[in-house]
C-alpha cells in the first residue's frame, strides 16, 4: 500500500477506508479487517497505480460525497458512489506522470493537481472542469500547495517545488520565490499552527514564516538532518512543532531550541519515520518506524512504548499512517493493518 485515507466527513454518515496501491484502490468498510479491490474502469497503460485519494463533501443543499484518485499515468479519476465506480475527470486524462491530488480546505470544492512537466491544475467546481493554475515555468516541479486561510483578505498560497518554496498573496495570480531567510532547493513538507504561522522542513533545518508571509526564520539554529523523504515536521493541535529526522530521531521545539525526545526508541536508521498526533490526547504522539514498528508516547515524547502486537516481519516496516479518534491505520511492506486500541 502507498497510503491510506479514512473517508468520514463530518455530517456525511459514511465511514470507510481507501488504500492507494500499485494495483489501484482498495476499500474497507469494516475498519481495515477486510479489503476489496475497487477500481471499476480505472486503469493505466502499465497497470493501475494510485498515488493518493482526495475527498470533497458538500453538505448542502443536497449532501454529496466525491472521491478523487490520482492514477500515476492517466490522471484524475472521480467517483460519486463511495468508490464503487470511477470515471476520468475531464481535461486531465491521458497525462504523463501525476504526483498526487489535494484540496485546499476551503470547503469551496477546490482541487489542485500537480503534473510533472506541466504545472499545477485547479478545479473550482468539484472536478467538472480544470484550468492551469500555474505553469511549470512559474512553479518548476511543483509537488504540493498549502493555502493559508487565517489571514483576512486574499488567501496566501505556498507551493513546494523542486526549486524551493514559492508564495502567492493574490490567490495564485502571481508567484514569487520565498527566498528571504529560506535556503533554496528541495523542501520536505510544510505545516501550520492555529495562528497561521507556516513551518517548513528543509535539508538545513526547520523554518517559520508569519501568516502574512515575508521572511523565514530558522528555528533553533540546528540542522535536524532532514534529507529527501527521510523525515518531516508536524504541528500538534497544541501548536507545538515536532520533527522526525533523517537519522537523529524525534525532536520537540520548546520555543528556543530543538530537544531530542528519543527515550526508549530504537535507532531509526536513515529513513526517518512517520509521526502523528493523537486526536484523543493533546500530548499523545504516534511514531511509525521504518523497521521496528509502532511506538506511542502519552507525554509529548518524554517516554515511548512499543505497540507492535500483531506486527511481525515486513509489517514492522511502516510507510504511512492515518490516525483518527477511533483507530489507527498503517500501510506497511506487508499490507495494511488497523488497530482500535
Amino acid at each position: 500500500a502507498i497510503g491510506v485515507t479514512r473517508v468520514s466527513p463530518s455530517g456525511s454518515g459514511v465511514d470507510f477506508l481507501l488504500a492507494g496501491s500499485t494495483e489501484g484502490v482498495y476499500k474497507s468498510i469494516d475498519n481495515g479487517l477486510n479489503w476489496t479491490l475497487s477500481n471499476g474502469a480505472m486503469a493505466g497503460p502499465n497497470g493501475t497505480q494510485v498515488n493518493n485519494v482526495a475527498v470533497l463533501y458538500n453538505g448542502s443543499p443536497t449532501p454529496a460525497l466525491t472521491l478523487y484518485a490520482a492514477e500515476a499515468s492517466t490522471g484524475v479519476w472521480k467517483s460519486s458512489d463511495n468508490g464503487a465506480s470511477w470515471g476520468t475527470a475531464p481535461v486531465l486524462n491521458n497525462i504523463t506522470t501525476a504526483a498526487g491530488i489535494g484540496t485546499d480546505g476551503s470547503g469551496n470544492g477546490n482541487l489542485y493537481f500537480p503534473v510533472d512537466g506541466e504545472g499545477v491544475y485547479k478545479s473550482a467546481d468539484h472536478g467538472a472542469t480544470w484550468t492551469l493554475f500555474a505553469s511549470n515555468a512559474v512553479l518548476p516541479g511543483a509537488r504540493s500547495l498549502t493555502r493559508n486561510t487565517t489571514v483576512a483578505g486574499s488567501p496566501i498560497y505556498y507551493a513546494q517545488t523542486y526549486a524551493g518554496i514559492y508564495q502567492s498573496a493574490d490567490g495564485g495570480a502571481t508567484w514569487n520565490k520565498a527566498s528571504n531567510g529560506l535556503p533554496g532547493g528541495y523542501t520536505i513538507n510544510m505545516g501550520s499552527d492555529s495562528s497561521g504561522n507556516g513551518y517548513v522542513a528543509a535539508a538545513e533545518g526547520v523554518f517559520k514564516v508569519p501568516p502574512t508571509g515575508g521572511t523565514f526564520q530558522r528555528l533553533g539554529g540546528y540542522n535536524l538532518g532532514f534529507f529527501a523523504s527521510g523525515g518531516h515536521i508536524i504541528v500538534t493541535p497544541a501548536d507545538v512543532p515536532y520533527a522526525i529526522t533523517f537519522n537523529l530521531g524525534v525532536f520537540k521545539y520548546d520555543g528556543s531550541n530543538w530537544v531530542a525526545k528519543n527515550a526508549n526508541l530504537p535507532y531509526m536508521g536513515r529513513n526517518g519515520g512517520q509521526l502523528r498526533s493523537d486526536p484523543n490526547n493533546a500530548d499523545g504522539l504516534y511514531l511509525g518506524t521504518n523497521r521496528d514498528g509502532m511506538y506511542y508516547s502519552a507525554d509529548g515524547g518524554e517516554t515511548w512504548t512499543a505497540k507492535n502486537t500483531g506486527l511481525t516481519g515486513n509489517a514492522l516496516r511502516i510507510r504511512h499512517m492515518s490516525v483518527s479518534s477511533a483507530s489507527a491505520v498503517i500501510a506497511t511492506n506487508d499490507g495494511v493493518y488497523t488497530s482500535t486500541d
